[in-house]
């Protein structure tokens, strides 16, 4: 039961992904319309992305990190995310 409710909990790449741009994008203080604006995405878009629901393209992944100003490698750094963003190991 225990491996069980691990598997659970532990994000994939793409949740990971989602929530990393979430906390970058609050940590600037930018909206969802902020980021969609500067990055030529919709707001929709961003949401699905951040809620970890949206198989995001490399594409959208570069538009997101120039409208962050971030380099593209800062968006995959999960282990400079808060806690709640890092991948909770499955034994």
């Amino acid at each position: 039961m225990l491996l069980f409710f691990a598997f659970i909990t532990a994000m994939n790449a793409r949740e990971q992904l989602g929530k990393r741009i979430l906390f970058l994008r609050k940590q600037q203080g930018m909206t969802q319309n902020d980021l969609a604006f500067k990055s030529g995405l919709g707001r929709e878009y961003i949401s699905t992305v951040e809620c970890g629901k949206r198989n995001i393209s490399i594409d959208a992944i570069e538009k997101i990190s120039l409208a962050l100003s971030l380099p593209l490698k800062d968006l995959f750094d999960f282990e400079a995310a808060e806690p709640a963003v890092r991948q909770i190991p499955i034994v």
